[in-house]
């Protein structure tokens, strides 16, 4: 009866472990940074993704994050209350020297932080905030 027991409780083992929450990864979120910014077009690669801390629990979670770009046109650009972009003639205008003027080229650091919910899937972003600007040409804004 014994062996019973044991031999009944090590056989679903496998499924109590697999129920326990996953919490989501630092490619969940990278993958969701890369759909964000293919869906609005931006004009620059993701060098590198590193999530940097997170939290949540239950259906929802948050991952913070530090990312490098690397512009692929010049073009100026505005990070507040989401990102913008203006390429072409329309960034050389003097009128638009109020944006950040980038290099095609250059590179730049941003943290954030993205949402996501838990489906049955696995995790899914719902949006990404871009906090700050943490370095760019050599300057430190921390």
């Amino acid at each position: 009866m014994k062996s019973l027991v044991v031999l009944t409780t090590l056989s679903l083992l496998p499924m109590l472990v697999g129920c326990g929450a996953s919490l989501p990864t630092e490619h969940d979120g990278e993958q969701f940074f890369r759909q964000e910014m293919t869906k609005r077009e931006v004009p620059f690669n993701l060098v590198s993704f590193h999530k940097t801390n997170g939290k949540g629990e239950g259906q929802s979670y948050t991952i913070e994050f530090e990312a490098e770009i690397e512009f692929t046109v010049n073009c100026r650009w505005n990070d507040s209350g989401g990102w913008s972009f203006i390429t072409g003639e329309l960034a050389d205008d003097p009128r638009m020297s109020v944006l950040r003027a980038a290099k095609k080229g250059q590179r730049q650091e941003v943290a954030g932080s993205i949402e996501l919910e838990k489906t049955e899937k696995g995790w899914r972003g719902t949006r990404a905030r871009f906090a700050e600007i943490v370095h760019t040409l050599g300057h430190d804004f921390r």
